[in-house]
């Protein structure tokens, strides 16, 4: 284990923040402190451009402000899963801890334009959870959730396919 140099402010304790790499950038999105309060934060860890191995130089933390496609509001929310596809990164589920609700919806960071969208789905959705895994297979083609819990049915053992085309 290395403990690179970080420059700038960083983003305060948090678990179940979800995180996804694009490009150079490890993405931190949300997460919770243990009041428990959720955060709707974007924070990236920069890695150091111009290092041969990737670990000297100087890596730097930036927190990203991002804007809602139609004005709209995305809650905070930890426990999520963020899954990188191309510059695309497809945030789903998780839970507002204050109150236990638990979210299924969709959201997706561009991140050339550094915008969220909800991504509209067609047909029924999974049960709402959080503390799941997510990945991406068939060339990004589809999202592939598994387990997960929500306070209504506890633990999960389903797997759900989402095709993003």
């Amino acid at each position: 284990w290395i403990r690179p140099a970080i420059l700038g402010a960083q983003p305060s304790g948090r678990a179940g923040c979800a995180s996804a790499t694009v490009g150079d950038m490890c993405l931190f999105i949300g997460g919770a402190d243990r009041s428990p309060r959720a955060f709707d934060e974007v924070w990236i860890l920069k890695m150091a451009p111009d290092s041969p191995d990737g670990v000297s130089g100087d890596w730097r933390w930036v927190r990203k402000s991002t804007t809602v496609r139609g004005g709209e509001t995305l809650p905070a929310r930890t426990g999520a899963t963020a899954t990188a596809v191309g510059r695309k990164v497809y945030v789903f589920g998780g839970q507002e801890p204050s109150q236990g609700t638990c979210f299924n919806d969709v959201v997706v960071l561009d991140c050339d334009s550094w915008e969220w969208s909800r991504l509209e789905i067609s047909g029924p959705s999974p049960p709402p959870r959080n503390s799941h895994v997510a990945c991406a297979v068939n060339g990004g083609r589809l999202l592939v959730v598994y387990g997960g819990a929500n306070p209504e049915i506890g633990p999960m053992s389903d797997v759900y396919l989402l095709d993003l085309e």
